[in-house]
C-alpha cells in the first residue's frame, strides 16, 4: 500500500472561504479561476477519505 501524500499550503483566505471551496470541490472550477477542473476520485465525495484531483489551467493553482 502506498503511503499517503500530505501537502500543506498557507492560504490568504479565511478558514470559512477555504472550507466553502473544499466542501464543494465538484464546483471548484466555478469558484477559483485558476482551476480548470476538479475530479472526485472516490465514492466518498466529502469528508475524511474523499480524494480529488484538480487540474490547473496555468499549472500554479
Amino acid at each position: 500500500m502506498m503511503k499517503p501524500l500530505v501537502i500543506t499550503h498557507q492560504f490568504e483566505s479565511s478558514p470559512e472561504d477555504v472550507f466553502e471551496v473544499l466542501a464543494h470541490i465538484e464546483i471548484a472550477s466555478e469558484i477559483i479561476p485558476k482551476i480548470s477542473e476538479a475530479t472526485i476520485l472516490t465514492e466518498q465525495r466529502r469528508g475524511v477519505g474523499g480524494t480529488f484531483r484538480r487540474d490547473a489551467s496555468n499549472g500554479t493553482a
